[in-house]
């Protein structure tokens, strides 16, 4: 969309979800995107995956409706806030 002139680099851009969580990387040089928010690393946690130096290689089938109702003793916080620091540090957000 930038390089077709849709967006422009004065335009504000919100990123809303992701497949793979590096993709983020990719729009490093575009000023425009102002912010990102994503449930993927949380919903990887919910089910008990845990992110690699790249993330996942498949979205989580979990999402907020599917878990909303899900026991909190049952979710494994510690694997949640790895997930959240794997991609913070796979994006450079650290």
């Amino acid at each position: 969309m930038f390089q077709e002139k849709i967006i422009s680099s004065k335009d504000r851009v919100h990123l809303l979800g992701t497949c793979f969580p590096g993709e983020f990387g990719f729009y490093k040089d575009f000023p425009f995107i102002e912010s990102i928010d994503t449930s993927n690393p949380v919903m990887a946690g919910v089910e008990g995956k845990v992110y690699d130096c790249f993330g996942l290689t498949e979205k989580p089938k979990a999402n907020m409706n599917s878990v909303f109702d899900r026991d909190f003793e049952m979710i494994d916080l510690d694997l949640i806030y790895y997930n959240v620091q794997m991609f913070k540090k796979i994006n450079n957000l650290l």
